[in-house]
């Protein structure tokens, strides 16, 4: 038992020094969450200095801070702000939060780190830190679409995250334990949160409402802290982590419409004991075991940023966001922070190496946090490199997609909801039966192996050849069910977005509708199947994995990617004969004349011209220098310049005074062209 005025120096020591430190890195204009490691590092006792602390005493605080920081977080998040995000956000989360946790639990692997802590390391590097992302948000300034963006992100990968801990506690809970235990582990886990969420859906909101009817701000915070307790001793008297249980008390609070008065009055609170939560978490750091594992820090520093860069570059294009939108925010979604130490304490007893993983999170948190700067400063330069490396076809392409999902968004797919969510339940069914039958079959991998040999006398090799032939097999009936379910929506979408023409009638939007028929298969099956081989990494052996990824990309390289690279190429003929078209009538008709073209050839999205301003910087200047779809995402269609001019214009073609550009794009994309083609802002 720890006496009182112990613990109260041991509060008075991490306040006061959590304080100081906190100071001098705003004066700096460094992230005050470093700030907290630091004296969590200076108070600790890895470090020979005369300040001490006590671990166990500053951990119980700790808990508390756990315990406000994951109920903030739950009411941050809503399943209607979910629902209002739309299942862009929802396919780009997942894509880029799997490819992360696959790269860093491969990464983890190869440093000789075991199944259960390699899993740990995956989901460190897979989420971004809430806390540090908001703060910088709010230091700096952002573009307002950049910004929106990335907090949808944000509220998604909340959601992903209490996701991954629950199925990290179920595999920590399942270490040691037969094949049959692990899956009645993992079903009362299930059990116990569907049990929870539904209780709270009953008693949460009437009793945060009768409170709140009160008008007292004061009681308010006493229940809404009290719900948030309650619920996280519920989740640890059951065996789990507090955390999970305190994010459902904070979700329910949220879905009960009391989040925009709870989360303010919650807020101070809140950030006394996540401030001791950091401090006891950098008391948790021992120097010299980061400094065994800065390689393996800096390997994953390098896995968050091409995971996340490649992650949400090739999820953000596909959804219709360009490439210099999702590069930018992928930028600000690289530090490493809270979530990262909530897995390091779940996994603390994992394996034979769980308490190294505190010193790893510690250490990649700072990298990330650290570069941070460096990365937004630079964000601009990085997302303009990029885009100049992507080839005409493909920028023509990135356009052109996203006018199409804009034009499904306006649509709203009438008509055929019902149908769409039909196919991706049963995709979303075959992807989990793919799950479960790899993940029995690797379970089960010991005792069948073993009865094969006895009953039948065979070689060990072959007993497990066998085993791994019947588990293709028995995956096979669902890989294909996902790609006839890939083609089915891709189908439905397709001819939603750009239907086609009557019998007997030129289909004009015949290469369009095909692109993206390529485009939404290509997501799909991205979207399914990088989950599913993250999902199903940990159960299988290393050598395993590495062949079934392999495996998965040749035949995606091979099968939908070709295709796609095709479609690209045909597209790229479509709007070059198109631009033609397009030019004959802005010179014939002027502006005018563009909405009959738009309806002629509904595959080329809705055309835009500008007529560049002789206050404008772009006068005398290139389309290379003025460098239009890097800056606006818009691709320039063709240019007017009297009674001439050029259809898909080169880079190296001047623009002067009075041209009239035709571009397409999306109304922000044309809207952004308008500025840059338009009078130089003064001052």
């Amino acid at each position: 038992m720890v006496e009182f005025d112990g613990f109260l120096k041991d509060l008075a020591l991490v306040l006061v020094t959590a304080a100081v430190v906190a100071v001098v890195f705003q004066r700096l204009r460094q992230p005050v969450v470093l700030g907290y490691l630091l004296a969590g590092l200076v108070i600790g006792p890895h470090v020979p200095l005369p300040l001490f602390a006590d671990v166990q005493s500053v951990g119980t605080l700790a808990e508390l801070g756990v315990t406000l920081l994951m109920f903030s977080i739950g009411l941050e998040f809503s399943l209607r702000k979910l629902i209002d995000l739309g299942a862009a956000a929802v396919f780009i989360v997942a894509l880029e939060t799997a490819l992360l946790f696959w790269l860093g639990f491969s990464s983890a692997r190869l440093f000789g780190f075991g199944t259960e802590e390699s899993a740990c390391i995956g989901a460190i590097v897979a989420i971004a830190s809430t806390m540090v992302v908001a703060k910088l948000l709010g230091e700096r300034s952002a573009d307002p679409r950049i910004r929106e963006f990335v907090f949808g992100i944000l509220v998604v990968e909340d959601l992903v995250s209490m996701l991954l801990l629950a199925l990290l506690t179920a595999l920590m809970s399942g270490v040691g334990l037969t094949a049959g235990e692990f899956v009645v582990s993992s079903l009362k886990l299930g059990a116990f949160l569907a049990a929870l969420v539904a209780g709270g859906l009953v008693i949460v909101p009437r009793l945060l409402r009768w409170v709140m009817a009160t008008g007292n701000r004061e009681v308010t915070l006493l229940a809404a802290v009290g719900v948030c307790f309650g619920f996280a001793l519920l989740a640890e008297r059951a065996g789990y982590s507090i955390a999970l249980g305190a994010f459902c008390a904070g979700t329910l609070a949220a879905e009960a419409g009391h989040a925009r008065i709870l989360e303010p009055m919650v807020r101070p609170v809140r950030d006394i004991f996540a401030a001791i939560f950091f401090v006891a978490v950098g008391m948790m750091i021992d120097p010299a075991v980061v400094l065994e594992h800065l390689p393996l820090a800096i390997v994953l520093t390098l896995v968050i940023v091409v995971g996340k860069i490649g992650g949400l570059s090739v999820g953000g294009v596909l959804a219709g966001h360009g490439l210099g939108k999702s590069v930018r925010s992928a930028l600000w979604l690289l530090p490493v922070g809270e979530y990262g130490f909530l897995v390091a304490e779940v996994g603390r007893g994992a394996g034979e190496r769980g308490a190294e993983l505190h010193s790893i999170a510690a250490a990649v948190c700072v990298i990330t946090v650290v570069l941070e700067p460096l990365w937004l400063n630079r964000s601009e330069r990085v997302a303009a490199a990029l885009e100049h490396r992507v080839s005409p076809r493909v920028a023509v392409f990135e356009t052109l997609h996203a006018t199409w999902i804009e034009s499904l968004g306006r649509r709203k797919v009438e008509g055929r909801r019902a149908e769409i969510r039909r196919i991706l339940a049963w995709l979303g069914l075959d992807a989990l039966l793919i799950i479960a039958v790899i993940v029995g079959v690797s379970l089960w991998m010991a005792p069948l192996e073993h009865w094969l040999i006895e009953a039948f006398e065979l070689e060990a090799v072959v007993a497990q050849g066998l085993l791994v032939g019947a588990a293709l097999v028995c995956s096979a009936p669902f890989c294909v069910g996902i790609l006839r379910g890939s083609r089915r929506l891709a189908a439905v979408l397709s001819e939603q977005a750009l239907p086609s023409a009557g019998s007997g009638a030129a289909d004009m939007a015949l290469a369009p509708r095909r692109t993206l028929y390529a485009a939404v298969q290509l997501a799909t099956l991205l979207g399914l199947g990088v989950p599913v081989l993250a999902a199903v990494q940990p159960f299988v052996p290393a050598r395993a994995g590495v062949a079934l990824a392999l495996a998965a990309a040749l035949v995606t390289l091979f099968v939908v990617v070709r295709a796609f690279r095709k479609r690209v190429a045909d597209l790229d003929g479509h709007f070059r004969a198109g631009s033609q078209v397009v030019l004959e009538s802005l010179v014939r008709q002027g502006r005018g004349g563009l909405d009959a073209v738009s309806q002629v050839l509904p595959g080329l999205g809705t055309l835009h011209s500008v007529r560049v301003s002789s206050r404008s910087e772009a006068v005398g200047r290139t389309l290379a220098e003025v460098d239009v779809h890097a800056r606006s995402g818009a691709t320039v269609v063709c240019i007017a310049r009297g009674e001439q001019g050029w259809a898909s214009p080169t880079a190296e073609h001047v623009l002067q005074t009075g041209d009239v550009v035709a571009v397409t794009g999306t109304e922000e994309q044309v809207a952004r062209v308008e500025t840059l083609l338009g009078p130089r802002k003064k001052g």
